[in-house]
């Protein structure tokens, strides 16, 4: 917003409208691909290092004990995560976590992780449901998916999985500690 003058509702707006945030997500633009759709939809000349910083800007926090929640729920289930992302922030998302987990990859907390860019699909598409199933042999009437966005959640349903609505995180992180 500040980089391009528009404000954030005009920015979520563009977000939800303009395919080459889609495209992007889905892998479909490189990292500069992105940036120079970026430049063009804001109409801004900002360096690759600002834009990356501006897009990064909505990653939230990491709490160190999420992360060893995580590992403990590791050694008791098969975890896997399925991710909506893209090549910018998962860089920067892995950068924080190795900062903040005594040098341990993001990834190191599941067994198994699927990001959206780099298999070619997201949620809620079915198809990125059953290509984890599929890869992970997971018995959909055994697994669980957790979400916080309700069309996610439908594509999972859809799936055939056991879904669960994140509302709170720290809720979740809370009763997901008491599996020890």
């Amino acid at each position: 917003s500040s980089l391009s003058g528009l404000s954030i509702e005009e920015i979520e707006h563009l977000a939800k409208h303009q395919e080459g945030f889609l495209l992007y997500e889905k892998g479909l633009l490189s990292d500069n691909d992105f940036r120079a759709f970026l430049r063009k939809t804001l109409q801004v000349k900002a360096p690759d290092h600002l834009l990356d910083e501006a897009w990064n800007a909505m990653l939230l926090d990491i709490p160190v004990k999420r992360l060893d929640i995580l590992l403990r729920l590791k050694n008791r289930f098969n975890t896997t995560l399925l991710s909506n992302t893209n090549g910018i922030h998962l860089t920067a998302f892995r950068n924080i976590v190795m900062t903040i987990s005594k040098g341990l990859n993001f990834e190191d907390h599941f067994h198994s992780v699927y990001y959206s860019h780099e298999i070619g699909m997201r949620k809620p598409e079915l198809s990125i449901f059953h290509y984890v199933l599929e890869r992970e042999q997971f018995d959909p009437a055994t697994t669980i998916f957790f979400d916080d966005l309700l069309p996610n959640l439908e594509g999972g349903e859809k799936a055939g999985l056991y879904t669960y609505h994140v509302i709170n995180a720290n809720e979740l992180f809370e009763k997901l500690d008491q599996y020890k």
